[in-house]
């Protein structure tokens, strides 16, 4: 059922008015009967899609979406919004297998969103592309071990957010480097993937997909509800002139970077030929780093000044071009690379993100390291989760960190034992403890 008319397609001319004249809009795919995945598995051309993610085209405050505690996070980028909310019962305990709930996409790598059950145990195992990674997502922190009961969840999709609620209650919040992705004209699945992932023994009624980001509010109202919303407490319109200045500003800095008649420093590397040159304001602005620097060397220079002829050369020891490369792509346009390659060319692997980290951590770079860290969490898995802990336990990374030894203590069961034995004996303590706790 559907809440309103047909979405209608936006472009650039008319997204404005139709924005206003479209509203909160609800595909019910699944409504009261519940369907269970053993028995039917409900696969929605594209065609039988008819509410889609509305483009976000103005900078609707996100403590209206976000739950309290983090709402001063509003650096927003033009992308997409939507939400996904359903009813699930579990019937039996957890398998060896990943259990799909939905996908949406043409082939098991695209994944704009998809969900499934993880092995092993009943968590959610949330996944969403992005233009930074194909694979990004996180699990859920509660165990749906209640059986024969009803859960509600909610996935709401925002910019670069992909935040969980089970019964009501936030359960994750996941901020990626990348903005979400959503492509058309792919295939949506309940119960199904084109990876021929199980079915579960589960059930699944009021599944609902509405066009727009919804509050924590309007979840709860949802929750509670047996009819779609029509209606949301998010504001429709704020400050679209806003939201068109800073999407510009943030192009012209990034052009900046390739401007190099203002590049008055040279950043040098010990290991190649390879430059990075920069400005020095932008440097000193952005990092505190290279504010300590810069202002050593001005003091110094007996007042000759710094100019693209005759830079400032700034030997970056220890560092890879690489990750300092990143680090200034950053300081510019406060965003992760979304191009970001390893030394072969091939996207980014786990150890060119922790030398980033590294390198953001030694330019003290806080805010660089938090975006870092959400890239690194999407690609743990159980192979390489301890060998991260390792990595990073000198940086003190407190929420990676933390994440890892909860990851661990959850697939404790298919991690490695001599990866877990290469950890230090403190770690593995924490570790047994939590395993302890957990039961």
């Amino acid at each position: 059922m559907l809440t309103s008319q047909s979405f209608v397609a936006y472009d650039h001319n008319n997204q404005y008015n139709q924005f206003l004249k479209e509203g909160l809009q609800c595909q019910e795919f699944i409504s009261s009967q519940p369907v269970n995945a053993l028995q039917q598995q409900l696969i929605f051309s594209p065609s039988e899609q008819v509410v889609h993610p509305q483009p976000i085209i103005d900078s609707i405050v996100l403590q209206h979406i976000l739950p309290s505690e983090h709402d001063d996070d509003h650096q927003l980028i033009s992308s997409y919004q939507w939400t996904i909310t359903f009813r699930l019962k579990l019937h039996s305990d957890a398998s060896g297998d990943w259990r799909c709930l939905f996908h949406y996409g043409n082939t098991d790598l695209i994944r704009q969103p998809a969900l499934w059950l993880s092995p092993y145990e009943n968590t959610l195992h949330c996944r969403v592309d992005t233009t930074l990674n194909n694979n990004e997502g996180f699990d859920s922190n509660q165990r749906l071990n209640n059986y024969q009961s009803w859960y509600h969840v909610a996935l709401v999709y925002y910019d670069t957010y992909q935040i969980l609620y089970v019964d009501g209650k936030c359960d994750q919040i996941g901020k990626f480097g990348g903005v979400l992705k959503r492509t058309s004209n792919q295939t949506f699945r309940i119960f199904a993937s084109p990876g021929g992932y199980s079915q579960g023994d589960v059930e699944v009624k009021y599944f609902r997909m509405y066009n727009r980001a919804l509050s924590p509010n309007d979840i709860q109202i949802d929750m509670k509800s047996d009819k779609p919303l029509t209606t949301s407490s998010v504001p429709m319109m704020s400050s679209y002139n806003t939201q068109s200045c800073d999407r510009l500003l943030k192009q012209d800095l990034k052009k900046m970077l390739n401007m190099h008649e203002f590049s008055n420093v040279l950043l040098k590397f010990s290991e190649t030929d390879q430059v990075i040159r920069a400005n020095d304001i932008m440097l000193s602005a952005r990092s505190e780093y290279f504010r300590k620097v810069l202002s050593k060397e001005w003091n110094d220079s007996n007042g000759v000044e710094f100019t693209p002829t005759r830079p400032k050369v700034i030997e970056m020891q220890g560092l890879s071009y690489q990750a300092v490369k990143a680090v200034v792509h950053y300081i510019y346009t406060g965003e992760l690379d979304n191009e970001l390659k390893d030394n072969t060319g091939k996207e980014s692997t786990i150890p060119v993100l922790l030398e980033i980290l590294k390198t953001g951590n030694l330019l003290l770079l806080t805010d660089m390291e938090h975006l870092v860290t959400d890239v690194l969490t999407s690609k743990i898995d159980t192979k390489n989760v301890c060998t991260i802990l390792n990595e990073i336990y000198v940086y003190q990374v407190t929420s990676l960190n933390t994440f890892c030894l909860e990851y661990i203590v959850r697939h404790f069961k298919i991690i490695p034992i001599d990866d877990f034995l290469k950890l230090d004996q403190e770690t593995q303590k924490q570790i047994l403890v939590g395993i302890q706790m957990s039961k």
